[in-house]
């Protein structure tokens, strides 16, 4: 996202850019990062990966629960 607003040559504080990605999130996992601490845009993305990780492992996992019930 950084290289992205440098190619375009956008400034804007960093609190600003994280409330942009924050907003552009699926609302399921921005209301999960937005209890998270982070302090850098970096620190945000990572966080955001690992929350959408772990919703897909807890959708796959309901998944194969209920595909063994059939």
């Amino acid at each position: 996202m950084g290289m992205a607003l440098v190619r375009t040559n956008i400034e804007e504080e960093a609190e600003d850019t994280m409330a942009r990605f924050l907003n552009g999130l699926n609302p399921n996992i921005r209301d999960i990062v937005e209890l998270q601490k982070y302090v850098k845009l970096d620190d945000l993305l990572h966080k955001t990966v690992r929350v959408e990780q772990q919703l897909k492992r807890k959708v796959a996992a309901q998944r194969n629960s209920s595909n063994n019930f059939n």
